[in-house]
């Protein structure tokens, strides 16, 4: 019943980032595997992009399922580049002016649902993908640069 309700938390942070269609999850315990299983399929045969989103939902949802059933946990997660390789299906919602506007779907999600993080947790995410601007201020969004002039230079300051 521990494991299924964590399953569920991973279910729900899948489903919300619009990740598959009806995703169901699993785990093989075989020790060569040792690894979810998202709706029959093993994670390790989705590609590096969606192993990544998945693994990061796996995170996440133990956070989740921590603060669920009240147990310890530091509520800090720090995630590298989880959506850097993540090339999901395109889509065009609209034409703006002759451009045509290129939006996916899961990384809006993603950030969409990470802004809804309870505010006594903290997670931090280092990846080369932006959030929309209009959650710049819900993330607290830091832009690294190399410029000492401009931004932050990096996580660990100079």
């Amino acid at each position: 019943s521990i494991l299924s309700a964590f399953y569920k938390k991973i279910e729900n942070r899948l489903e919300r980032w619009n990740f598959e269609n009806r995703v169901k999850i699993n785990f093989d315990t075989d020790y060569k595997v040792f690894d979810i299983v998202i709706s029959i399929k093993s994670r390790k045969s989705y590609g590096k992009g969606k192993r990544a989103i998945a693994y990061t939902a796996c995170l996440l949802g133990l956070l989740d399922y921590c603060l669920a059933q009240e147990k310890n946990f530091s509520n800090l997660l720090i995630i590298d580049s989880p959506l850097t390789t993540f090339k999901g299906k395109k889509e065009i919602p609209s034409n703006i002016q002759g451009k045509l506007e290129f939006k996916d779907k899961v990384k809006t999600l993603f950030f969409n649902d990470l802004a809804n993080t309870p505010k006594n947790c903290q997670v931090i995410i280092l990846d080369n993908e932006l959030p929309p601007k209009n959650l710049f201020d819900k993330l607290n969004t830091q832009i690294f640069t190399d410029d000492l002039n401009e931004g932050r230079q990096g996580f660990f300051p100079k």
